[in-house]
């Protein structure tokens, strides 16, 4: 076995063979006295090196042999072989504007010889090989009209990394990497900076002279946010700590006190959800743990992030970071689809409508109101969905209106609909509908709830009723219909839940009250 030593080449630390370690140090040493009279030498002996361990460490070896040392210098080339390519290749080494290139691949990047602001425009025309300023007014043109130009520019600048290396300059123009045209490529450079500007022309100054301003203003401006940072980074944490710990609590309270929050909202909608999962392929379960999932992701990316702020905490690993998000997108989409199919659950409405002739009433004036009961009150208007002691759905979305009778009897318009996938479906959920009252001689009584038969689903069903009173006839409204009551038309436009505890007479002119002060 050979001997070994470490080496640090690029920043990189390697293992490498005594012969092969020989080998590299001779070819160094030879390159660096071909370029030993080179603008820029510690700048090219510097990027050389980079790109050999970019190589080595490429190859994923533990131990740098002699034949690995070849193959880098096959790559990077010998130094009595720099110099012997074209002319052409030698006066221009870096990507120009305008200028197309064979070789090697191109890579996208932002161009820091060529910016105004982030580079972008420059990178693109490297990469598409045309002058960065058609880029650059394309981006002015739609960030007038419209604004979508700037919104673009920014998510480029973001993603888009910066040519920060020689190599990377090299794979922005499409260029091989190599020991010479490393070189090359620093002499252009360190050549262009002693350029006189009076060489630029006018548009060139122009663009260069916002690149100026736009620089001043975005220096200013990093250390602003960096001095504030320093300040509000504790503070931001704390926020974001509060914040996550506000939402634990919120996602605790409804999950725990799933129930009674529903009492006081709307207790449809857990029949809502059993109604839409029984036509779901899925267990239910599942719909249950990717919505915890949609909750808890966020949840926890807050308070990770208000402990890095506030701890120094390092960076969150990529693959856990790939993994939460993933999660949670795909925890979005079921929910999506799930809210889709819930959606097309319910997107179509029956009807069925009846008109009944309360012959059972002979008085002028009729007591209407509600049929005691115990499973609504009558001071509570919110509709609720409660099973009855048989196992039936009960559901308190009943409506009373008050209209004018064409003959002289009393009538009760009884109209029920509910929602469906289907029309058809609709009207077969409607046909399951069942509602009671009880007229009198001089009375009627309501129920403030309807029935759903044969184990129906809840599907949005209600019931509208209609009392038709005939000219010169009254109607008592009872106290207890006071959140019954729904629109209800009259000479003096008294509002629903006034017109209880009075008489109300049927006269030409409409519904006209007569014991009202």
């Amino acid at each position: 076995m050979k001997k070994t030593q470490t080496i640090n080449l690029g920043g990189i630390i390697f293992h490498i063979e005594v012969d092969a370690y020989d080998q590299l140090h001779t070819y160094l040493s030879s390159v660096k006295n071909q370029f030993a009279d080179t603008d820029g030498l510690d700048e090219i002996i510097e990027d050389i090196e980079a790109r050999i361990a970019e190589i080595l460490n490429e190859k994923k070896v533990k131990i740098i042999t002699g034949k690995h040392v070849d193959d880098v210098i096959a790559i990077m080339g010998k130094p009595e072989q720099y110099g012997e390519e074209d002319t052409e290749s030698e006066s221009e080494p870096i990507v120009k504007p305008g200028t197309k290139t064979k070789g090697a691949p191109k890579r996208i990047y932002r161009h820091p010889d060529d910016k105004i602001i982030g580079g972008v425009c420059g990178g693109l025309g490297a990469l598409v090989g045309i002058d960065p300023v058609i880029f650059r007014i394309l981006f002015m043109v739609t960030a007038f009209f419209g604004g979508f130009g700037v919104l673009i520019y920014l998510v480029m600048w973001v993603i888009i990394p910066m040519a920060q290396s020689t190599s990377d300059r090299l794979k922005m123009a499409g260029k091989p990497i190599t020991a010479d045209s490393i070189s090359k490529t620093i002499t252009a450079q360190v050549d262009k900076s002693l350029e006189p500007a009076h060489g630029k022309n006018v548009l060139k100054k122009f663009f260069s002279f916002i690149k100026d301003v736009f620089g001043f203003v975005f220096n200013v401006l990093k250390k602003i946010l960096k001095a504030l940072g320093v300040i509000l980074r504790p503070v931001v944490g704390i926020l974001f700590l509060i914040l996550g710990l506000l939402a634990t609590l919120s996602v605790a309270f409804f999950v725990f006190g799933l129930e009674g929050m529903l009492w006081f909202f709307d207790t449809s909608f857990s029949y809502i959800i059993d109604s839409t999962f029984e036509a779901l392929p899925i267990a239910q379960y599942f719909i249950y743990v990717t919505l915890a999932l949609f909750l808890i992701i966020p949840i926890f990316q807050i308070i990770y992030l208000g402990l890095r702020l506030l701890f120094r905490m390092g960076r969150q690993p990529a693959f856990i970071k790939g993994l939460l998000t993933s999660a949670w997108i795909i925890s979005l989409i079921v929910l999506i689809v799930f809210g889709v199919f819930g959606g097309t659950r319910f997107s179509a409405d029956g009807f069925a409508r009846r008109n009944v002739p309360l012959s059972e009433i002979t008085a002028d004036t009729v007591n209407v109101s509600l049929w005691e009961n115990d499973y609504f009150m009558w001071t509570d208007r919110r509709d609720h969905v409660v099973k009855s002691d048989d196992g039936d759905l009960l559901v308190s979305d009943v409506n009373l209106d008050i209209k004018r009778s064409d003959d002289n009897r009393f009538y009760l318009i009884v109209r029920h609909e509910a929602s469906g996938g289907t029309s058809k479906a609709a009207r077969s959920v409607v046909d399951k509908i069942g509602y009671n009252y009880l007229p009198s001689s001089d009375g009627l009584l309501l129920k403030n709830y309807l029935e759903l038969w044969d184990n129906a689903p809840f599907s949005f069903q209600k019931t509208d009723l209609t009392l038709l009173v005939p000219n010169g006839k009254s109607v008592y409204l009872d106290e207890t219909l006071k959140y019954m009551l729904y629109d209800v038309e009259n000479v003096t436009n008294t509002w629903d839940r006034k017109m209880v505890d009075h008489i109300w007479e049927m006269k030409k002119e409409g519904l006209t009250c007569t014991d009202c002060d």
